[in-house]
């Protein structure tokens, strides 16, 4: 039988893959030269062996299913294992078998996987290490978040009870006219309110910091809502809740007929309220703000586009924006946690999508959210 399969095979000793027989007792019948390349063994000490004394004890029992399976008639393709080489070693193979029932004769072709499986055991501890670490940072991040709101509350309480005891005591004076504490009174009045004023703005730009660090956790395991979303019913609840903004700064928001996503809604409001925040926040000074948002479909994406005409952004900056806690030098004394854009590029990108800008220095910005029209 082993000189007619060589005979019909004729790269049957040439191939790179083990081919052989194997009689339905487990015992070889015939195996190709690859077998002694790939594990050791010649054909001569094979023959008449049993594969139970090559094949690893923890995939016996696999092996035998299927090679019961193999007996019943069925194929059986890329069943994986491990056979002990001659040095001791043991490698991964990847099995296709058939039976010829008529000869009681299990015919089967095998590739070492071993670099395989080696390249893939190591992607997998490389991914429960990136998986630990990310969970020690998410870890590290919350228990910071929770840490600093605390003495947060603390100092903004006890900067409030300063505020008021100062008051008590300016008053108290003034009451019974000392003038000689005037100049003490005056000093407590126009400095004790100042420092207050920038404390106080200390205290709430870190909040919004704490906050965000909170969204960027959030985010990091919330599974999204998929719902098919009216985007132009999105972008107005999203105008309503900004109207008192909006309406401060005498802010013209034109909004085009915009396709309709699928999506999230709460978060992809965060999306389009931290860009139209920022079109406003960053407003130039010798004009009111003007803001454009329109959209766009093409084959399977949908487009939208947040135009301003406010102080736009420098080209060193453009690639960057979108970095987490990178703010432009100029927009210091702006609010802000230099999170938002980040917050924002996160979702778009949970959501399939992704984010750019266009932009010219004095001239204004375009914001363009890209998202696949069926997603989820």
């Amino acid at each position: 039988m082993s000189t007619k399969l060589e005979q019909e095979n004729s790269n049957y000793n040439l191939s790179k893959d083990m081919i052989g027989a194997v009689r339905y007792d487990g015992s070889f019948e015939s195996v190709n030269p690859a077998w002694t390349k790939t594990l050791g063994w010649t054909e001569r000490e094979l023959r008449g062996r049993s594969w139970f004394d090559l094949v690893h004890p923890d995939d016996q029992e696999a092996t035998i299913t299927v090679g019961n399976l193999l007996k019943q008639g069925e194929m059986v393709q890329l069943f994986e294992n491990r056979y002990r080489n001659k040095n001791g070693t043991y490698h991964w193979l990847a099995w296709n078998a058939l039976s010829l029932t008529v000869h009681n004769l299990i015919l089967l072709v095998s590739r070492d996987i071993s670099a395989w499986k080696q390249a893939e055991r190591y992607h997998c501890e490389l991914i429960q290490k990136l998986e630990s670490k990310n969970q020690e940072m998410e870890n590290l991040l919350q228990i910071v978040a929770h840490d600093l709101c605390t003495p947060l509350i603390n100092i903004s309480g006890y900067m409030s009870l300063l505020i008021a005891e100062s008051q008590k005591i300016v008053n108290g004076y003034r009451e019974h006219r000392l003038d000689g504490f005037q100049v003490i009174c005056d000093s407590i009045d126009q400095h004790v309110g100042a420092y207050s004023l920038i404390i106080n703005k200390s205290i709430l730009k870190m909040e919004l910091i704490l906050k965000n660090v909170g969204y960027l956790i959030k985010l990091g395991h919330i599974d999204f809502s998929h719902h098919w979303l009216a985007m132009n019913i999105l972008i107005q609840e999203v105008l309503d809740n900004m109207r008192h903004q909006i309406n401060q700064c005498k802010a013209q928001i034109r909004v085009d007929p915009l396709p309709d996503v699928n999506g999230d809604a709460n978060w992809l409001q965060q999306v389009f309220s931290n860009l139209i925040g920022n079109a406003i926040k960053y407003s130039h000074p010798e004009r009111p703000p003007a803001i454009h948002i329109y959209g766009s479909q093409q084959d399977h994406w949908n487009s939208y586009f947040v135009q301003d005409n406010g102080l736009g952004i420098s080209e060193p900056h453009i690639s960057k924006i979108f970095d987490i806690f990178y703010r432009i030098e100029s927009d210091d004394k702006m609010p802000g946690s230099g999170l938002g854009l980040t917050l924002t590029r996160l979702i778009v990108e949970r959501h399939g999508g992704s984010i750019e800008v266009e932009s010219k220095l004095g001239e204004g910005s375009t914001f363009i959210v890209s998202l696949p029209h069926k997603q989820w």
